[in-house]
């Protein structure tokens, strides 16, 4: 799918410009993370058995929480794996799709359940200047609306597209008091939003 041939190419040149910045002395360190939002739940792909272990993990799975310098979230217990290869990336997205929470529906045999966050931590030194880079990119999948009356489902199927539903509108109200130069932002409204709140201001693009 195009979320799979993203994630490589994003990576890939990442890796190359890091390996061109070398000559200017600049040291890159990159690390990846992929988690998905599962009925307002975070859960781990990259972790053993999802990170059902994991510290900061509970019933309700991952918590989300403020920096210590507050200008930050993060995703407490959220496994981060330095990645230096291409193959290495190859490897961990065949991990991470194995654990996507995938199911049928009327309208697609193969709906996903959940939206999925890949998220690149680069962090790059130049010792000679004296200088410190990080950043954060963030590649999301998110899953289809789907109108309740022509996908027919019921029981869990019925509380995943809810879930869905609602998480995509949180997210379209973001963009709207955002245009609307609203002095609040409804940013914990859903999991998908807190989680990428830095995305929408400050530097965020």
């Amino acid at each position: 799918g195009e979320m799979r041939g993203m994630i490589p190419r994003s990576i890939e040149k990442v890796l190359e410009q890091a390996s061109r910045l070398k000559q200017q002395g600049w040291q890159y360190v990159l690390r990846v993370s992929f988690l998905e939002i599962y009925n307002e739940t975070i859960r781990d792909l990259l972790g053993n058995n999802n990170n059902n272990n994991s510290k900061g993990q509970k019933a309700g799975g991952l918590e989300i929480k403020l920096s210590k310098s507050r200008d930050n979230v993060e995703v407490v217990g959220l496994t981060k794996v330095e990645v230096k290869s291409m193959e290495a990336v190859a490897d961990l997205i065949v991990q991470a799709n194995k654990a996507r929470s995938v199911a049928a529906t009327k309208m697609n045999i193969q709906s996903s359940r959940s939206h999925s966050v890949f998220t690149m931590y680069l962090t790059g030194t130049n010792k000679k200047q004296g200088l410190e880079a990080t950043g954060q990119l963030h590649l999301c999948d998110l899953a289809g609306s789907e109108r309740l009356s022509r996908s027919q489902v019921t029981g869990d199927r019925l509380k995943e597209t809810q879930a869905i539903n609602k998480s995509l509108s949180c997210l379209s109200d973001v963009f709207f008091n955002i245009a609307q130069k609203s002095p609040h932002i409804p940013y914990r409204n859903s999991k998908l939003t807190y989680l990428l709140q830095n995305c929408f201001g400050k530097d965020g693009k």
